[in-house]
């Protein structure tokens, strides 16, 4: 029986060490600030604003704290997101928006 070595791997491996070290560090935030989630390329690409504070805006609640924005009624933000966006809901466009975050993060 004949042996094959494979090669290459070396650039594999290096790869993967990078994506473990990315994973970690993202994996150390304990919160990211929505403009780092909803950023002003994905609000134009997903709505007619140019970012998050015209979307805010033109949504007529006011989040300049965190509590302000846990305080705004979900099912008539959820009303302005599904008739200004492509999703059904505020949940399922800060989904979206944290996935291309993470796939940012790890570079992948």
């Amino acid at each position: 029986m004949s042996s094959m070595k494979v090669k290459g791997l070396d650039g594999l491996q290096s790869s993967l060490k990078g994506l473990v070290e990315n994973a970690e560090n993202l994996s150390k935030e304990k919160s990211i600030p929505i403009d780092k989630i909803l950023t002003k390329s994905f609000i134009s690409k997903n709505t007619p604003y140019s970012d998050f504070n015209e979307f805010m805006k033109e949504s007529g609640f006011t989040a300049k704290t965190q509590e302000d924005f846990d305080a705004i009624d979900n099912s008539k933000f959820d009303s302005f997101v599904s008739t200004n966006t492509k999703f059904s809901s505020f949940q399922e466009m800060i989904n979206v928006a944290g996935e291309k975050y993470a796939k940012n993060s790890l570079k992948i």
